[in-house]
């Protein structure tokens, strides 16, 4: 019986003492972030009798128990995900929306202070100073587009580091989950172990931190294991093992990168990149795809249709100096200015063929046609085909959606492919083509002198052929553009243009007559060239003889003087066409002007940062009433654990007092029998 009171006093004592370590654990890590509330459960030891009944022996055991509801934790780290997608969302997003947004710092001041200083030049054309306010203003809404671009391009830069960072540490946290479960799953297989409750805890807590990079689900199993999927279900840690996020250089552009997946040991990886959505790489990946890229291109869409159509209007005026017009911006119809717009497929290419990418200069091509998208090239089987981007549409060859002219060139929204070294393609090579991606980065004035800016038009000319006539070719008549063009050495005269080939030569003969002073101007003597372009220039004139293999022996054609109303140097009708183009809808098939294009991009980035603003709201009170219903359930409660200190420190002194009776009744029976 003494040794049966030992037993009970014994067990007593050291349930106890577990309660004490159990709410003192409670009351120290109260303030600890993850930390979930233990209780010692307890319950009398059985003790077998005859007949098999069961009886209480008056001693006990217990087991620490770990409040934790696995539902609520699991929606905690499904908000979070959430919460850390919309907020990286919005903190990019908002830094773009600041600077375009700001009248300081955006595009349409400077836009509009370019027309407002066209309007004085209207009013008169040869004042010099007027001019050199128009130039300067260009040239703030030329740096104004360099500065956007180059906050763009930031944004890019930081885009790159922050996936760097925030893949290193998925990596670092699926590894540390790896060996948790290691750990967790050993202890419990450990017969005389406590449950490793607080390394469950620090699991949790790793898994926590996990959703704040990325979207995980996870399913527990048998044995303790905590297994953590990404994606569309690829694994990213299964038991003890685990995979590792990459950063995979996209094919056609280093600049680029792909998430993937990959299983140590194993050849190959599994791209991951659309099926995040959460984390702050799902919101990475939202931003660049949603508002980094689009405003990139759109920047580059407004530069080449300002610059296109600026230029092609100023080229159809005359300067101060009585010359043709030049580009007042940098020439995108010129391959110099648009290197680095594509990229080959580096990885599955076999051949070594290069394109030239430049916007087209075709009269008919009014800039409307430029379409904010990317395209992709791909030549198989000795046919091409090309892809738009942005509505998936593609053009063959196969079928003849897609034409290329006689000089090589595909033409296709505004833009010219070419593919140089064709012999060196390889079947299958494919290529991105970025049209707009360096736009911004080369757009400049290119006109330094005021003078040189074409207020005035050209004067226009009319044209006639010969009632005789027995070939088919016409007369497309402009202004010269060569450097000794002037409007100068134009004349107020009719001229004739004479064909004649009676030996059947390859060019024949051209001769051009004044009629004011019938002097003659000839191929047979030199002072008149045919050019390479099948044109004829004379007193400024420029003849382009259209359809020359129509032209038969004795072809002759009438042009007229120049209109009357035709005003010279100090005319102003060109700047007023100028000006005009900035209410003009170019832009999306002429659906946008300039300015419309820019509000549009503006308000559209605007909204998207204002509705990722109520998402973050709506995601922090959803995440907040999670994380107090998980206090409910799992956090300390210091009154409460203050009174199980008081309850476990009186049963364990309770306890203790069993021990010194036990001795007394051990002596008296030694006395009893002495």
């Amino acid at each position: 019986m003494t040794r049966e009171i030992y037993n009970i006093a014994s067990s007593g004592l050291l349930l106890a003492q577990r309660g004490l370590n159990t709410t003192s654990s409670n009351i120290s890590s109260a303030n600890v972030e993850g930390y979930s509330r233990q209780r010692l459960e307890t319950s009398g030891i059985p003790e077998v009798i005859g007949g098999g009944e069961a009886a209480n022996s008056g001693r006990v055991s217990g087991y620490i128990q770990r409040f934790n509801d696995t539902f609520i934790q699991s929606r905690i780290s499904s908000e979070t995900s959430s919460l850390q997608a919309v907020d990286n969302y919005q903190r990019l997003a908002s830094r773009i929306d600041s600077f375009i947004a700001d009248p300081d710092t955006n595009l349409l001041v400077p836009m509009t202070d370019v027309f407002t200083a066209m309007q004085d030049i209207v009013a008169d054309p040869t004042d010099s100073a007027a001019r050199i306010d128009m130039l300067d203003r260009a040239t703030v809404m030329a740096q104004r587009i360099g500065t956007l671009n180059d906050q763009l391009t930031t944004l890019q830069d930081q885009f790159d580091s922050e996936m760097v960072s925030d893949v290193n540490e998925v990596n670092l946290l699926a590894r540390n989950i790896a060996q948790l479960n290691s750990h967790i799953v050993d202890l419990n297989n450990h017969p005389n172990a406590d449950p490793p409750n607080e390394l469950l805890d620090k699991r949790d807590a790793l898994l926590q931190k996990l959703s704040e990079k990325i979207n995980v689900r996870t399913v527990s199993d048998d044995d303790g294991n905590l297994n953590v999927f990404v994606g569309y279900g690829q694994s990213l840690v299964s038991g003890d093992s685990y995979n590792s996020l990459v950063l995979e250089s996209s094919p056609y552009d280093g600049g680029d990168s792909h998430l993937m997946l990959v299983t140590p040991g194993q050849a190959g990886a599994t791209e991951i990149t659309s099926s995040v959505s959460g984390g702050s790489i799902g919101g990475l990946q939202k931003f660049k795809r949603e508002v980094l890229e689009p405003s990139i291109t759109r920047l580059g869409q407004l530069g080449a249709g300002f610059a296109l159509a600026f230029n092609a209007r100023q080229r159809e005026g005359i300067d101060l100096n009585g010359n043709a017009g030049r580009n007042i911006f940098t020439d995108y119809t010129d391959a110099a200015n648009t290197v680095e717009n594509w990229r080959a497929d580096t990885v599955h290419n076999t051949g070594t063929a290069t394109l030239e990418v430049t916007f087209d200069d075709a009269p008919d091509n009014d800039y409307g046609q430029l379409i904010p998208t990317d395209y992709e090239l791909r030549y198989q089987g000795g046919e091409y085909t090309l892809t738009r981007l942005s509505d998936k549409k593609v053009l063959s060859t196969a079928d003849e959606t897609l034409k290329r002219a006689e000089d090589g060139v595909f033409r296709v929204d505004g833009i010219k492919i070419k593919v140089l070294d064709e012999v060196s393609l390889g079947d299958g090579d494919g290529y991105r083509i970025k049209p707009f991606s360096r736009v911004a980065d080369e757009f400049a004035v290119k006109v330094a002198d005021p003078a040189k800016l074409a207020a005035a038009s050209q004067p226009s000319r009319d044209w006639s052929a010969a009632d005789g006539n027995a070939g088919t070719a016409t007369l497309e008549l402009g202004f010269s553009d060569a450097p000794d063009a002037s409007i100068k050495n134009m004349v107020s005269s009719s001229y004739t243009v004479l064909y004649q080939n009676p030996d059947f030569s390859e060019t024949g003969q051209y001769t051009i007559t004044r009629l004011s002073d019938n002097r003659v101007f000839s191929t047979v003597d030199d002072s008149l060239t045919l050019a390479d372009d099948g044109s004829l220039t004379v007193d400024g004139i420029k003849i382009s003889l259209i359809g020359r293999e129509g032209l038969v022996d004795g072809d002759s054609f009438t042009i007229t003087p120049p209109d009357d109303d035709f005003g010279g140097i100090a005319d102003n009708s060109n700047m007023l066409a100028l000006s005009q183009l900035q209410t003009a809808r170019i832009l999306d098939n002429k659906t946008y002007s300039f300015h419309q294009v820019y509000t549009q991009m503006v308000t559209t980035i605007g909204g998207q940062t204002r509705t990722a603003e109520i998402d973050t709201q709506a995601h922090t009170t959803f995440l907040r009433q999670l994380t107090e219903q998980r206090e409910n359930v799992s956090g300390v409660n210091l009154d409460e654990e203050a009174s199980n200190l008081l309850k476990y420190q009186q049963a364990y002194q309770a306890a203790a007092q069993i021990i010194p009776i036990a001795n007394s009744m051990f002596d008296a029976l030694l006395s009893a029998v002495r």
